[in-house]
């Protein structure tokens, strides 16, 4: 078998590794309808990570593309972004066709706190945001303020800032 992979032009080679990636596709939403007929059928499948299963169980539910998946699978936090979207914008990323989230971006939380920040109501964003997300707001309202100390007085007087933002944005950075 690697003596024909020796013999092909480097090209030939990327279709063949193009190809392959098509078939482990297919492979594993067949192995995904596999798993959730056999859980029907009340079998208990084992020696399988329980990641996996949980991954072939959302691909079997058509919730996640297996290419998804595939191209992914290297990054598990961009990978866990990618499968709250929508199928169709699943395909655009996978087909190369929309950018995937970052890892550290979070464009859901972060719209909606900006937004809340715009209507002036800073506790409501704090429930949607994420400590970085936070962290990134404090730190903009400090550069923005003519007077950052009162801003990071006020901040710290704050009972929730102090005992719960603070530490986990120390754990953080």
């Amino acid at each position: 078998m690697s003596d024909d992979l020796k013999a092909m032009t480097t090209e030939e080679l990327r279709v063949e590794f193009q190809a392959c990636l098509r078939v482990t596709g297919q492979h594993l939403t067949r192995l995904a309808l596999v798993l959730q007929e056999l859980e029907s059928r009340g079998e208990n499948v084992q020696g399988v990570s329980g990641t996996l299963l949980s991954l072939l169980r959302r691909i079997a539910g058509g919730t996640l593309l297996a290419g998804v998946v595939i191209q992914f699978i290297d990054q598990p936090k961009v990978m866990a972004k990618i499968g709250k979207m929508p199928v169709e914008e699943q395909e655009a990323i996978v087909a190369g066709k929309k950018k995937p989230p970052t890892a550290n971006s979070s464009p859901h939380r972060q719209s909606q706190t900006r937004k809340d920040i715009e209507d002036k109501n800073p506790l409501v964003a704090a429930q949607y945001a994420t400590v970085r997300d936070l962290a990134d707001l404090i730190a903009d309202m400090l550069q923005r303020h003519p007077k950052p100390s009162e801003v990071w007085d006020a901040l710290c007087g704050n009972a929730f800032v102090r005992k719960t933002l603070l530490p986990k944005m120390r754990r953080v950075s």
